[in-house]
């Protein structure tokens, strides 16, 4: 039988990191930055529901933000880049040739 130590050590931190990695590289570094913000939106939603802890509007007010921002991250990755315009375009000497 697993002592209860282990147990935590497996489950709540070896998993834990494992999924948050994966996770990571699943959503990209900027997405993935973003979502963890939600560990505070989840537990003052945790809070209220569990505890009967109440939300100021500030709290609201932050929550809406971030999830706000979540959403606008997500937008930017998901829409089609630009064309670049010729003078960001970079063509070295060696690309070129010769020059008669």
């Amino acid at each position: 039988m697993l002592r209860p130590g282990v147990i935590v050590g497996l489950i709540g931190t070896a998993l834990a990191y494992a999924a948050g990695i994966t996770g990571s590289g699943l959503l990209g570094s900027r997405l993935a930055s973003f979502v963890g913000l939600l560990e505070v939106v989840f537990a003052s939603l945790l809070a209220w529901v569990l505890l009967g802890e109440g939300l100021t509007l500030l709290q609201l007010v932050g929550g809406a933000l971030i999830l706000g921002g979540i959403a606008a991250v997500r937008a930017d990755e998901t829409a089609p880049a630009s064309p670049a315009a010729p003078s960001s375009v970079l063509v070295s000497a060696a690309e070129v040739g010769p020059r008669d």
